[in-house]
């Protein structure tokens, strides 16, 4: 008999197609946040050896006033910078919290459909074995009425 055909099917392919370019665009983002997430914790460790090369200059006996106010300058520009770093992580986040419930939308869009489709072929499968069985059923009363009027 006929095969089936889903009759969304070019539907399907197009949600297919989104939610793998959504998926890719995650997978971009992420990686985007571990690159911004690794340049902040850089910017931390350097905080943090200035902080301590400022403490050792504090430390010596004979104060150099000039060493300790370029440390001092020095974190000052490193707590500048791992405030925006910061901000540009904490956006990266919420755009990949976005893109998640993005990406969970469209899977869920495409297994709707897929559900529906299988749905369908199981209808199909169905109908085309009853249509199965009533052609059985027609050829064997034919052939009942033929060999009875034989007789």
């Amino acid at each position: 008999m006929a095969k089936f055909k889903f009759r969304l099917q070019s539907v399907l392919s197009y949600k297919e197609q989104v939610e793998e370019a959504l998926k890719m665009e995650l997978a971009q983002l992420q990686e985007a946040h571990q690159r911004e997430l690794l340049a902040l914790q850089e910017l931390e460790g350097e905080k943090a050896h200035t902080a301590r090369a400022l403490q050792r200059e504090e430390e010596r006996e004979q104060l150099d006033l000039a060493a300790i106010e370029l440390h001092v300058a020095y974190l000052d520009i490193l707590e500048e910078a791992i405030v925006s770093q910061t901000s540009l992580v904490q956006e990266l986040e919420e755009r990949l919290t976005r893109k998640r419930e993005e990406v969970i939308v469209a899977m869920q869009e495409r297994k709707a459909l897929e559900k529906l489709r299988d749905r369908e072929a199981w209808r199909a499968a169905l109908e085309e074995r009853r249509m199965e069985g009533k052609l059985i059923d027609e050829v064997a009363t034919a052939r009942f009425g033929r060999e009875r009027s034989i007789l």
